[in-house]
This record gives C-alpha cells, structure tokens and sequence, in this order.
C-alpha cells in the first residue's frame, strides 16, 4: 500500500473520514421514541404494547361498527315511519269513504225528492242508527224547504239544528253547480269534537239539480285510529289539512286525562309549516316538530281530502340504537383492553415478576423484614437463586425469632410486676384499712354493748334513789340544818328534772355508735366475701352513713343535699365488698367535685346548692351488654365542677389522680373499673360537663349467670 507524505516535515497523515450522510427528516422523532422506550421497564413495555393493540383492535373495530349502526338505524326509522304515516293515511281515507258511501248511494236514488216525508225521515234515521259519525242529515231543496231532517245528538229540533248548522246560501251553490261538496273541519261545540261537512247534490226524475243531500260527520273516531296507532313511547302523529289546522292527534296520558278528546288548533311554526308543505324529494325530515323539539319526520297524503298524515319521532329516540351501540362498543373495548391488561399481567408474571420479587425481598430484608421468602418454581438460575436467599431468610428469621421472644418475656415480666405492685399496694392499702376497721369495731362493740345494755339499769337506779330520797323528805320530820344546806346545794328539783333528759341523750348517743359500728360491719362485709344477692340500696344506705361526717355542712361548709331515687329491686347477686368499695370511691369523688361549691366565701364558683343524687333502676337484657342479662344501674350524679373530655379518658388509668400531692393515689377509680369489668362482668361509664357535673353509670347483671370469677384483686373490705 502506498503511503502519503506531506512535502513538507515528511510525517503520515491518517486518512479523512468519509463524510456523514445526512439525517433524514424522521431520524429525530425516531431518536425520541428510542430515548423513552430505554426508560422503561420490561413490565410496562409489555402491558402497554398489549393495551395499545387491544386499544387499536377497538378503534378500528368500533368505529365503523357505530358508523353502521347510525345509518341502519336511520335507515330503519326511515323505513319504519314511512309506512306508519301510509298506513295510517289508508285507514282514515277508507273510514271516510265508508262514511261517504251511503250518501253517495241514497244521492244516486232517482226521484229522491218525490218521496213522501215520512219515508225520506226513515232514510236519514237508517243512516243515523248504522254509524254515530252522523251528527245531521238533511234532504234539502233549492228554494231552502227541509223535506227530511234528523239530528240525533242536538237538543233542538232536527230542523232547527239544521238550519243552525248548514248555510243555505252554500246549498244552493252546490245545487246550481251540481257537483259534490266538502267542507273544511269545523269544532263542534255540542259535540266537542272535529266536524266535516259533506254535501252531495240530488237530482230528480228529469235529471235537474233540484235537492241537495247534507250530512255533518262527527270526527272522533280519528281519537280511536292515533290511539291503535304503533308509534313508540316516545313518536307521535297528527293530521293536519290544507289550512295547516290539527285534525286530529296522538295525546300522552296525562293529556288525554285534561283534554279528554280532540281539539283543533292551528300551526303557528313557521319552520314546521315549511317541512311539512314544502315539495320534497325525501320521505323523512328533520326539523322542530309540533312539540317543539328536534325530530325526524314521515308524511303521506291522504288525496281524497287534501289532508296530510305526520308521524314525528324525536332525534334522542332515533339516536337511543346508536348510543347503546356505542356503549357496547365502549364494553367490548374496555373488554379487550382487560384482557391485554391480564395477558400483560401474565407475561409479566412470568417473565419479570421473579427478578422484580428478588428484589423487593432483598430490600425488605436490609430494611428488617426478615419474614420476607421468595418461591419460584422454575428450575433455573433463578430458582436456585430463591432458594438460596430462602435459606438465608430462615437463619436470619430463626434469630430474629429468638430475640423477639425474650423481648416478649421481658415485657411480659414488666406487665406482671407492674400489675403485681398495683395489688400490692391497693392490698397493702386495705389490708391496713380493713385491720383497722375491724379492730375499731371490735373494741368499740363491745363497750358499747356493755354501756347501752347498762344505762337501762342505772337510769332505773337512779330513779329508785330519787324516789327514795323524796319519800325521806317527805316522812322525816326537820332535817338538820347540814342536811338541808347539802340539798339546797344539790338542787335536787333541777336534777330530778333534767337527769331523765341526760340519761335520754346517753341512750341516743349509744344507739348511734352501735348503728355506726353496724354500718362499719355491713359495709366490711368481713363475714360476706363470697358472691351472694345483697340488699343493693342497704349498701348505699351504710356508705352513705359512712361519709355522714363529709356530707353534713359545719361552719360556713354547706351540707350536701342528697337526692334517691331508688327504683330498682334490692336483691343482686354480687361481690358484696367489692361493690361497696366501688360505691365509696364513687361517693368520695363526688364529694371532692362539691367541695368548690360549699364554702361560702369561694368567689371562684357560683353560688349553687351541692347535689348528690343516686338513681338505680332494672334495664331490660340488651344482646350487646352483658351477655344479653337483665342488669341493674346504679347512677351517681353530682353539679360538682366537672372535667374536660381529656381528664375524663384517663380517671379509670392507674395512678392518675387529679388531687394534690399526699390527697390520692390515683387507684381508687382504676380498681372500681377492674371490679365492675372483670369481677361483675358489667359496664362503668363516665359523663362530665365542666362546670355543670359529673354522672357515674355502673351497670351489673342481676345475676350470677355468664359473669366472670377472676381473682380478688384486695382484701375484702
């Protein structure tokens, strides 16, 4: 091979690159689409290359099918209309020849007029009686005498009527010209229907003009041919005559309700007197119909009376076929498009959807889920792949698992411990309160016994020494003086008067320490621990003497009025300790509510009388509350100072307290709800309005049926 050489330093050159050829115009449209299909994934090249096809597939098919499907059914109403409106143009014409026919007949009768009266009259009443379109017939002659009258549906006289109806001067033209008459359609009002006049003219024995023969023809049997008429729901028809009046007319059912028959009126519509009088070269037109909307429209003529039938269909009819045409089409695409959407699914499935799950699944694992598992059933790379990345998910979950579960335990642990020491403390907290109580009884019953069962004594003592002192007043005789100073001292009338009193109010107070002690030993119910029917208001009686103290006002406190509505039976089946320990927590926070409300000399709160009301009362079973058992309620509201929707969703959680430091413990409403829930498988609800009160609602079954034995959380108190 030769070589070249620059002249000049003598180096090789490289040979030039041969120019580029140009771009065609379509080589960038081209670079694009390539650009955006490289985006995209296998996945989505797959499913929207199916749908794409399925979409033209649809397009293509669609749309000359809806084309089709347009002008067959314009074809249809066409042809549909067009015999309807012939049709119907036949049987009005033949209805009025058939009522022609008989005129036509009696007309041709040579020496008509000569006929006697009563014969012409039996005639026209023969006409009369075969058809009641003939409203009058009349036989009458030129110079205008009435040789026969009959006018069976007006209420004068057959002449008079026709006299009334028919113009003689137009009798006499349609005898002196000798031709048949007819006339236009006229509205009877007698009749309330449309007329048609008919004259036909009578000749006598030497074939003169001499007579004429009238009849006006009632037109309401076209009432009967639009109703028979088969036009739709939504077509109609009418026949209107040369004078582009309404003959007659198909009504809807409301309008046939109103108008009950066929009225005439005439067209006013420009646009509709152009369509329909207008020559033509089309049998159906559109144009804005007799109703006033868009329609399309067949006419034929009925020749014998100048008159036309027109049957009008709305284009939203015509067009109904088409649009249920084109939903079909839309279903059968958006068929076609489901189907190419499941076929990519499927190919994806099979093709991607293995790499695509590899994927995920590592990625959930570096995120933690080490749940994640992959199965593909294929027997290749990517099977042993999954199998592999299976095997490493099992290990992972396997320690997973094992760290999990001591995490469960430590947590299950610290549930125990922390339920444990809420027991321990309210256990502690009653044990002492329970020792305590019992201890005070104890020793309180029985001095009081002992005191109680002895003033019946003394007092009987002490009067017997009065007694006798009186008797030795009495029956000695001058006391020495040490003596009388002694009794002067004692003031023995004062102390014979006042000691029954004294000796009154030491019972009384004993009465009421032994009904204190009563109470204590009702309300312990040290000897009552297991479930049993208690006296359910009794136990509130016996709380309620126990906060006697708190309830009654002293200084400028105000008492607590306490209202009872006590409406339910007292026999429950219940824990009685517990229940009385939930009626105490209840009381006691009640009380606390009222205590801004007693004191006088608070301006912070208005001035109110504290309420304490206490309702029970029997609620029928509910198949939502307590397993469908009757139950009883025990309701305690307070006019307190209330509490907000936040403090009210968390009184019945352990150790929240709303009291100050060193005033509560924050247990006393978290252990009521743990008896009523779990002990009384029953229900504590709250209701609370700041500044107006709070009501308590404790809802137990009545009896022991169906409710739960859990363990005693706290010593009987």
């Amino acid at each position: 091979m030769r070589k070249r050489f620059e002249s000049t330093g003598g180096q090789q050159l490289p040979p030039s690159p041969p120019p580029a050829p140009p771009r065609p115009p379509w080589a960038a449209p081209l670079d694009w689409w390539s650009s955006l299909v490289a985006q995209l994934s296998i996945t989505s090249l797959l499913r929207y290359g199916l749908v794409g096809m399925a979409a033209g597939v649809g397009l293509a098919v669609g749309v000359p099918l809806a084309v089709l499907t347009y002008q067959r059914s314009l074809d249809s109403v066409e042809a549909l209309q067009v015999a309807r409106a012939a049709r119907t143009a036949k049987e009005v014409e033949f209805h009025l020849a058939q009522l022609q026919v008989p005129l036509r007949y009696l007309a041709l009768v040579p020496g008509l007029v000569e006929f006697p009266a009563r014969s012409l009259e039996n005639l026209l009443r023969g006409l009369a009686r075969d058809s009641d379109a003939y409203e009058a017939i009349a036989l009458v002659r030129r110079d205008g005498a009435i040789l026969a009258a009959v006018a069976p549906f007006d209420r004068a006289t057959p002449t008079a009527a026709v006299r009334r109806l028919f113009p003689m001067a137009l009798l006499r033209e349609v005898i002196d010209q000798g031709a048949p008459y007819v006339g236009s359609v006229a509205h009877s009002p007698s009749a309330q229907a449309p007329t048609l006049m008919v004259v036909l003219p009578v000749r006598d024995r030497a074939d003169q003009p001499a007579a004429a023969l009238v009849a006006r023809l009632n037109l309401n049997f076209l009432n009967f041919l639009m109703a028979q008429s088969q036009i739709g729901t939504d077509g109609y028809l009418y026949i209107v005559d040369r004078k582009a009046t309404v003959v007659a007319r198909s009504l809807r059912p409301e309008e046939a309700q109103t108008q009950g028959g066929t009225s005439l009126g005439r067209i006013d519509q420009p646009d509709l007197l152009r369509a329909i009088y207008q020559p033509r070269d089309r049998t159906l037109l559109r144009y804005r119909g007799l109703r006033g909307s868009e329609v399309l429209g067949a006419i034929s003529p009925i020749y014998s009376m100048q008159w036309l039938v027109v049957i009008e269909k709305p284009l939203r009819a015509v067009h109904r076929p088409v649009r249920q045409a084109i939903v079909l089409v839309l279903t059968v695409l958006g068929g076609s498009l489901g189907l190419a959407i499941a076929l990519g699914i499927d190919t994806s499935r099979r093709l991607v959807r293995p790499l695509l799950a590899l994927t995920e699944a590592a990625k959930a694992i570096s995120e933690g889920n080490f749940r994640r598992r992959v199965t593909i059933a294929a027997r290749n790379e990517l099977g042993t792949l999954a199998a592999a990345f299976s095997a490493m998910g099992d290990r992972l979950q396997t320690s997973f698992n094992t760290l999990a579960q001591k995490n469960q335990d430590l947590q299950t642990t610290l549930q125990e411990l922390e339920q444990t020491q809420l027991q321990l403390v309210q256990q502690e907290k009653m044990s002492s309160l329970g020792q305590l109580v019992a201890g005070i009884a104890h020793e309180i019953n029985n001095p009081i016994n002992f005191i109680h069962g002895n003033l019946s004594h003394a007092d009987q003592y002490v009067r017997d020494l009065l007694m006798a002192l009186e008797l030795y007043q009495r029956h000695t005789g001058d006391a020495s003086p040490a003596l009388r100073e002694a009794l002067a001292n004692l003031d023995l009338d004062f102390i014979r008067e006042d000691f029954p009193k004294v000796m009154q109010s030491m019972t009384e107070g004993s009465i009421r320490v032994r009904d204190m002690v009563t109470s204590l030993r009702n309300f312990s119910r040290l000897d009552e621990s297991d479930h049993k029917a208690v006296d359910l208001h009794e136990g509130l009686e016996n709380t309620l003497v126990l906060l006697r103290n708190k309830l009654k006002g002293d200084g400028d406190r105000a008492p607590i009025q306490i209202l009872r509505d006590y409406g339910a039976a007292p026999g429950v089946e219940c824990y009685p300790a517990q229940l009385n320990q939930v009626l105490m927590n209840l009381l006691d926070n009640a009380i606390a509510a009222l205590d801004p409300y007693r004191s006088a000399n608070n301006p912070a709160t208005p001035a109110r009388t504290p309420t304490l009301a206490i309702v029970t009362q029997d609620l029928p079973p509910a198949p939502e509350v307590c397993h469908g058992q009757a139950t009883t309620l025990i309701e305690i509201r307070d006019n307190g100072i209330g509490m907000d929707a936040l403090t009210r969703d968390r009184i019945f959680d352990p150790f929240f307290t709303t009291k100050p430091v060193g005033q509560g413990t924050g247990l006393g409403l978290a252990i009521a709800y743990k008896i009523v829930t779990d002990s009384h498988g029953g229900r504590i609800s709250c209701r609370s309005v700041p500044g107006e009160g709070t009501t308590f609602y404790v809802r137990i079954p009545r009896s022991r049926r169906d409710q739960p034995t859990p363990p005693r959380l706290t010593t009987p108190l």
